[in-house]
């Protein structure tokens, strides 16, 4: 069993940036923390107390991690690192 007050992080590239989400297991549910490694800015706090509601605030959560990295970039970085990704060969060879 996990105990209340246990934290797990985790950290994930997107878009040329690394973020780093925390999640932490509290008496009533779940918080989670999401910010930017680079600028140490914090992109969304929320908090989950089942299943559904983690569902309910997923599209919320990927949109705020989309309009930083929109809001920090321009439209030649986003397209040069695409580029220099993987992804777009994919996309050419499939």
């Amino acid at each position: 069993m996990i105990e209340v007050g246990t934290a797990g992080k985790t950290i994930f590239p997107y878009h040329g940036f690394q973020f780093m989400s925390e999640a932490t297991l509290l008496p009533s549910g779940i918080s989670l923390d999401i910010k930017c490694i680079e600028t140490d800015q914090m992109i969304i706090r929320t908090f989950f107390y089942d299943q559904s509601d983690y569902e309910c605030q997923r599209d919320i959560i990927e949109n705020a991690i989309r309009d930083y990295v929109l809001a920090n970039t321009t439209e030649v970085e986003r397209l040069f690192k695409f580029l220099c990704s993987n992804n777009w060969t994919r996309d050419l060879f499939d």
